[in-house]
């Protein structure tokens, strides 16, 4: 951290904000003060029936389908 605070330093010397805003935004990583980007990913609605399928099989039902060789969505 103390390397990060020199080149914040040395940034603010040279005036070059965008060194102190990266040193600023390393910092704030490192001490868990910056959460990851969250990214949601909606499914198409056939995907979506089909993840709900498989959801409701019961793991001899999985196991059957992936033994047969089907990878298609199961037929109810």
């Amino acid at each position: 951290m103390a390397k990060l605070l020199e080149s914040f330093e040395m940034a603010k010397l040279m005036s070059l904000p965008l060194g102190m805003v990266r040193a600023c935004a390393e910092l704030a990583r490192l001490l868990g003060l910056a959460e990851p980007e969250a990214k949601k990913v909606e499914l198409p609605d056939k995907q979506s029936a089909a993840q709900a399928n498989y959801y409701a099989m019961s793991d001899a039902q999985l196991l059957a389908l992936i033994a047969s060789g089907g990878g298609g969505a199961p037929a109810h």
